[in-house]
């Protein structure tokens, strides 16, 4: 018998079924609930597994009836229970186990005042902050203080959708249960008194520079745990470096949390210990007196199955351009041009060549979504001004997209915000 888990428990995996269905109910066509159900379209009680791609999101009012419908027509053995639990026990990655021996070493007394993590996109970064609170913060009307550290957490994201889950992820009953805590946090956009009688709160880094001192009234009255999300966002030296600064000073913990070491314009990152090299200034990931980092690659999330493994499509061209001393330079095949990468994709991407790849992937994803109807498109540009390019080009393919973007100026996260409100 197979022993493959009956319920959808990756946020990732939950995450990518939701914006699948865009959303809504595959049923009925309702705006999917916070408690909204992955369901088997084919029963699990038939095929014992559980695979993403052959799931659908339904509201709980529609999955009962499919179910109850279902059950008609089997056998008693075979009917399943929408109300039972699932009794296996969480196993922890390993970047996971290792972040929860850095927090019982804390209890123990252990000074440690920063913990650096670098993981993979996909490998779980969301549930570092509740083994965080689950372990370093008081238990609720309960006045165990035994090992803690601080009174609240703080969350800080750099997207309005990332606060929300925050706030969910936290009042999972699964995660309640393996982990035994009873802590809650609330998304919070600038109103007095963020965390209200709970454990803490989430908010957005635009938030944080829109009202400072808030926050940092707030970190005055009570000693926080900071969690930086995806920190890297965070360039050295500006706003939202600013307004972050006097809530690092004042948190008993800072933990910083990200899925890459380094920054797409090479700027330095906030709060990143940097050493010199002979390359220059590189991420210090190493311990030090009070500093812990934790690496989690993409190899051992595939081992460990945290993430699937990527299907790519091959495709070339050639470019020329003039170099800055005017010369005329050229190669007949971007895979193949050695000291001249860097430049030749530069071009390439600027220029009619990004349009046909544009083109051909489009193609791709048309024939995928063919065969995979849930099947969706994320497409990366360098610089805004380059995104709204690529926003004409694939509305000439029949496209319909929006621009995401995490730039901490105030023009940018005016656009944030007219985008989100609009998802």
């Amino acid at each position: 018998m197979s022993n493959q888990s009956r319920f959808l428990r990756s946020k990732r995996l939950r995450a990518a079924l939701w914006y699948a269905a865009n959303g809504k109910c595959q049923k009925c066509g309702c705006d999917l609930p916070t408690n909204w159900h992955a369901d088997h379209i084919e029963r699990w009680a038939e095929t014992n597994r559980t695979n993403v791609h052959e799931m659908q999101a339904l509201c709980p009012k529609c999955h009962y009836e499919k179910t109850a419908e279902e059950n008609k027509s089997m056998a008693t053995g075979t009917q399943l229970s929408l109300f039972s639990q699932s009794t296996e026990s969480i196993k922890l990655r390993h970047h996971q186990e290792q972040f929860l021996q850095i927090c019982k070493r804390i209890q123990a007394g252990e000074k440690i005042r920063k913990v650096v993590m670098v993981v993979t996109p996909g490998g779980g970064k969301s549930l570092i902050p509740i083994i965080a609170a689950a372990n370093l913060l008081p238990s609720p009307g309960r006045g165990n203080f035994q090992g803690t550290i601080a009174d609240k957490i703080c969350w800080i994201v750099p997207r309005l959708n990332l606060q929300k889950q925050a706030e969910e992820n936290f009042v999972s009953q699964y995660f309640r249960e393996q982990l035994e805590y009873e802590h809650t946090i609330r998304a919070n956009n600038n109103e007095p008194n963020p965390s209200k009688g709970t454990s803490g709160y989430a908010a957005t880094y635009q938030a944080i520079v829109a009202n400072q001192n808030l926050h940092a009234q707030e970190f005055q009255r009570n000693r926080y745990i900071l969690v930086l999300d995806e920190f890297h966002h965070v360039e050295e030296g500006g706003s939202w470096h600013k307004a972050l600064q006097p809530l690092v000073d004042k948190a008993v913990l800072v933990i910083m949390v990200t899925g890459t070491a380094q920054r797409g314009d090479k700027k330095a990152i906030a709060f990143m210990p940097y050493k010199k090299t002979s390359d220059g200034m590189t991420p210090d990931l190493s311990d030090n007196e009070d500093v812990r980092v934790i690496r989690y690659i993409r190899g051992e999330a595939l081992r460990e199955k945290a993430i699937v493994p990527l299907h790519f499509e091959w495709g070339d061209g050639d470019a020329e351009w003039v170099d800055k001393k005017g010369e005329r330079r050229s190669v007949d095949s971007l895979a193949e041009a050695g000291d001249y990468t860097n430049i030749a994709l530069s071009t390439a991407l600027k220029t009619g060549y990004a349009r046909q790849l544009l083109t051909q992937c489009t193609n791709n994803w048309k024939s995928y979504k063919e065969n995979n109807s849930r099947a969706k498109m994320l497409v990366l540009a360098p610089s805004i001004s380059t995104a709204k390019e690529y926003l004409k080009w694939l509305d000439d393919l029949g496209i319909k997209a929006v621009i995401a973007t995490s730039d901490d100026s105030k023009k940018s996260s005016n656009r944030n915000k007219k985008i989100q409100g609009t998802l």
